[in-house]
């Protein structure tokens, strides 16, 4: 019985694994964005401190467009990188589920290996019941 505990466990694996890549693809491209920034702060702090009083700052577009087609670049790495991961993670499934011989016999699966805990996570709402009044109690008459 542990055939559908292996499918899941590697279904698991799969998405584990996608979800480190993503990170690591987050690190490094944040880590790239951040020397772009600083390139291009240093950048323009450079063009700013040459500005005499009084006059109006004429930015270079050399330095911009550097800039902006190393911020493409790195654009056009990331996705790549998540393209490949994602990529990675659809064939893994695949992998997994081709094996079974049918979609129905995966979710039939699914559903025997979860059964037992199924009860404890619904979200059943009870039954109504239908209240009645209390009887009002009757004072006896008084005489």
């Amino acid at each position: 019985m542990t055939f559908p505990v292996d499918r899941i466990v590697d279904l698991l694996q799969a998405n584990a694994q996608l979800v480190l890549k993503l990170a690591e693809i987050a690190r490094t491209s944040g880590e790239e964005y951040l020397q772009i920034s600083g390139k291009a702060a240093s950048g323009f702090l450079g063009q700013v401190q040459e500005i005499k009083p009084g006059q109006f700052p004429g930015f270079k577009s050399e330095a911009g467009a550097s800039i902006m087609s190393e911020l493409e670049k790195s654009r056009g790495d990331t996705l790549s990188r998540v393209k490949t991961a994602v990529e990675d993670w659809q064939s893994n499934w695949k992998d997994v589920i081709s094996d079974t011989s049918t979609v129905k016999e995966l979710t039939d699966k699914f559903q025997s290996l979860f059964q037992p805990w199924s009860g404890l996570f619904s979200t059943a709402t009870p039954t109504a019941t239908p209240l009645t009044p209390p009887n009002p109690v009757q004072n006896p008459p008084q005489t």
